[in-house]
């Protein structure tokens, strides 16, 4: 008797082991041995941009903010042209027809200002475009620059179109030529990513994370999957903050999730997905020092290959491995 319930034991534990390999096989993302210089390729980048605060102005007993960008050559370290946006905050986006400015608002919702710039790589400016709430309007074309991607002939941003009492938020497409408002496809977010030619939207709601994909042909959306991100609930903080953002590859992209914590610890979660919304795996940091040197401070991927960048300047390769 006492053989054969051993030998059921044993049976068991290693059918658990077996399943355990075949279910569970090796992490997704495993780390390689290999220099992320011989994966990342130089760009021929002629210009250096610099951000920098601007003394506000003062219009009709208001404050106004001021953000400046500055273009200089990399070559000489020369100033050679400069943009102010009446706007707290600023940023920019190189494409591949021209580089894009832009100054925001980081509540871009709110009503408040935007402006964006398209120039070519002559630095001729190509359209301005700028968009401030104005409540005797009916018609209102208003966009998150932040959000810009580029798409065949358009630049696409997440913002709505106002028509009377209509209002319609969704992926805004303007005319990379001219800037001029195209149509816009309806869809609920705050984050866009744009690949081919599908759109990848992220969306929150009750403290839960959504990813949606859309077909930018058709504008009708193919599938939604729950993020594997969530807020963690804490005491109220003036000095706490989550940031989420896209990144971006040929084959892949992540999910790159910051969270600066109550008692001023940070949780950083990076999770990489395949195309089609099929999670691949995920990387987590946590530390209760914000300024960690192994803090997550930059991803992207090359080809089959995901780089981090940490606070250190240290970098690490992962390879994502296919099914």
């Amino acid at each position: 008797m006492r053989k054969k319930v051993l030998l059921a034991f044993l049976f068991l534990f290693f059918a658990v082991i077996a399943s355990s390999l075949f279910l569970n096989p090796t992490p997704e993302l495993s780390p390689v041995d290999i220099a992320p210089e011989e994966l990342l390729v130089k760009t021929e980048e002629y210009y250096l941009i610099e951000i920098k605060e601007t003394a506000p102005i003062i219009v009709d007993d208001r404050m106004i903010p001021r953000v400046s960008v500055v273009i200089k050559s990399r070559s000489f370290n020369k100033s050679l042209l400069n943009f102010t946006f009446k706007t707290p905050q600023a940023g920019y986006k190189f494409f591949s027809e021209g580089i894009f400015l832009y100054g925001y608002y980081s509540k871009w919702d709110a009503g408040l200002r935007s402006e964006a710039v398209f120039l070519d790589y002559n630095l001729t400016p190509k359209w301005w475009k700028v968009y401030e709430y104005n409540v005797s309007s009916y018609e209102l074309v208003y966009f998150n620059p932040k959000t810009a991607q580029e798409y065949k002939n358009y630049i696409l941003m997440l913002g709505s179109v106002t028509r009377g009492f209509d209002k319609i938020k969704g992926i805004i497409f303007f005319n990379k030529t001219n800037g001029e408002f195209v149509r816009i496809f309806p869809a609920e977010g705050f984050e866009l990513l744009v690949v081919n030619e599908k759109a990848y939207m992220l969306s929150s709601r009750e403290n839960e994370y959504y990813l949606t994909l859309y077909d930018l042909e058709t504008g009708k959306s193919i599938k939604s999957i729950e993020a594997n991100m969530e807020i963690t609930p804490q005491p109220i903080d003036p000095f706490t903050g989550i940031s989420i953002e896209f990144i971006g590859g040929e084959n892949y992209f992540a999910l790159f999730f910051s969270e600066i914590l109550a008692g001023n610890g940070i949780y950083q979660k990076l999770c990489v997905y395949s195309l089609d919304l099929k999670l691949i795996d995920c990387v987590e940091f946590k530390s209760h020092n914000p300024q960690d040197k192994n803090r997550i401070a930059k991803a992207m991927f090359a080809g089959d290959y995901l780089i981090l960048e940490r606070n250190s300047r240290r970098k690490e390769v992962y390879r994502v491995c296919r099914d």
